[in-house]
């Protein structure tokens, strides 16, 4: 082997451990804001100043959710940069997958906000919820193929594909699942049934949904840099 191959394999290498160490960054940042919102909206189901609380958990899932689609960002960029196996569906699962999750996460940032302005939070944190629970669905496919594809690269990961793919498929349908709860709870608290009660128990799951999905991806990554 010649020392441009030598030096490309390098370069490759280093690519692969810049994009995948911004992930695992990102990704531990969605933990932490996971835990708060998750805190926030156990605070709000106490009866403490619930409507408050609500919209700033509103405003950290919807940050939490940018930070993940950051975080696939950067996955599939060092996957990219990787070249072998990566397709043109890889690269369509890429974009789509961050639009949506940046999207909905801008959006909830914005519906946090005016909620806390008092801007109609009883539709506009039903909405929010909506919002969020159609980004785990349509975000949880692409999470999933992503974790796959990363086990194909991965020297360490690719004896252990089976699993991966597995507890990938596992985590993607849980997504799925309490994005679906999430929409319905959304549609029925804009029915004006139990709004603010039912907004806090939606984003109180997609908060822990953040929080086990940074910690399940994370714990994974990090194992990488040791």
């Amino acid at each position: 082997m010649n020392e441009t191959a030598i030096d490309t394999i390098g370069t490759k290498e280093d690519l692969w451990k810049s994009h995948t160490r911004k992930a695992f960054n990102s990704m531990t940042v969605e933990g932490i804001i996971g835990i708060g919102a998750v805190a926030a909206t156990i605070i709000g189901l106490s009866n403490v100043a619930p409507e408050l609380l609500a919209a700033i958990a509103c405003i950290a899932v919807g940050v939490a959710l940018a930070f993940e689609g950051g975080a696939i960002s950067a996955r599939y960029s060092a996957l990219h940069g990787m070249e072998e196996g990566y397709t043109n569906t890889d690269a369509s699962a890429h974009w789509g997958g961050t639009t949506t999750l940046f999207l909905a996460g801008a959006v909830g940032i914005a519906l946090g906000i005016l909620s806390i302005l008092g801007i109609v939070p009883m539709i506009l944190l039903p909405v929010a919820a909506i919002v969020f629970g159609s980004a785990l669905i349509l975000g949880s496919g692409a999470n999933a193929r992503l974790c796959v594809l990363e086990a194909r690269h991965s020297q360490e990961f690719k004896s252990r594909e089976k699993t991966i793919k597995e507890i990938s498929y596992v985590s993607a349908g849980i997504e799925l699942l309490v994005g679906i709860g999430t929409i319905v709870l959304g549609i029925v608290a804009l029915n004006s049934v139990y709004p603010l009660v039912l907004s806090l128990v939606a984003l109180l799951s997609i908060g822990a949904t953040n929080l086990l999905t940074g910690a399940m991806v994370g714990g994974r990554m990090s194992s990488m840099f040791r």
